[in-house]
């Protein structure tokens, strides 16, 4: 089977004025006949990275509605303060949230549980989450998105995947903008890379120089967070690939000078 992006049709179809199931279906049959040397056979993830996915998937929707109840319930409490149906459902929504929380920690337990069950998966888990900055919900996000680094044969398409990699526009003389990172991206690694970002800033000293030294030239603070970004993607695939635990102040042999 041959799995493409459907947004990757859409804009090989050319102006359209109609849409059916008939002009779609004609749509979908020329681009792979056009395109036959760009197929690429789909495979299935395997069945513990398949478990990740619907676990992650299942924290995110606690998480919503966690976040639901704890806000609605506050601001009614905030603005009703003398009124017994506000209390009543503040207290009631507390309850529900330490129970959400419990939920979240046991399928934080259950992601866990999947990783030691594969031998892969555990190898590659130990790797990433060896990086200052990168807990499991981070490494869990990458593993499902790569497919347990499957999907992805460099650390730059998995950067322009997760809208991190920066592209300019230059046409002639009169068109030349500075590069940006584009809005087509897998947006939950891109917000838990920048949580990501922000927490090996805080915790790992080379980071965190590197951001401050940044920042002291007038660099704009998301700029530099977007370069921590991808120099946490390029140090998540260089340690899988070699298969090397994140080691502080490394330095590699080339650069070492006697």
């Amino acid at each position: 089977m041959w799995l493409e992006n459907p947004l990757q049709i859409k804009l090989s179809t050319g102006i359209k004025r109609e849409k059916s199931d008939e002009i779609d279906s004609l749509d979908i049959a020329l681009y792979a006949y056009r395109f036959q040397d760009r197929a690429r056979c789909y495979r299935l993830s395997g069945k513990a990275v398949k478990s990740l996915e619907l676990l992650l998937s299942f924290r995110e929707r606690l998480l919503h509605n966690k976040h639901a109840l704890l806000v609605s319930a506050t601001e009614i409490r905030r603005v009703l303060q003398e009124n017994p149906a506000a209390r009543y459902i503040y207290e009631q929504s507390k309850k529900d949230v330490e129970r959400i929380n419990g939920e979240i920690k046991e399928v934080e337990k259950r992601m866990l549980d999947e990783i030691r069950s594969d031998e892969s998966l555990r190898e590659t888990y130990d790797l990433v989450s060896s990086i200052k900055g990168i807990a499991l919900i981070n490494t869990v996000a990458v593993l499902v998105a790569t497919g347990n680094f499957t999907r992805f044969q460099t650390s730059r398409q998995f950067a322009c995947y997760s809208g991190m990699a920066p592209f300019g526009k230059q046409s002639g003389t009169s068109i030349r903008t500075r590069p940006r990172v584009s809005h087509l991206a897998n947006k939950r690694i891109k917000v838990l890379l920048t949580q990501a970002a922000k927490c090996a800033i805080r915790h790992d000293p080379g980071m965190r120089d590197y951001y401050q030294r940044k920042v002291a030239e007038g660099k704009n603070s998301w700029l530099v967070i977007n370069n921590v970004r991808n120099k946490l993607i390029h140090l998540i695939f260089a340690l899988v690939k070699n298969k090397q635990s994140y080691q502080a102040g490394y330095i590699r042999p080339e650069k070492i000078v006697a």
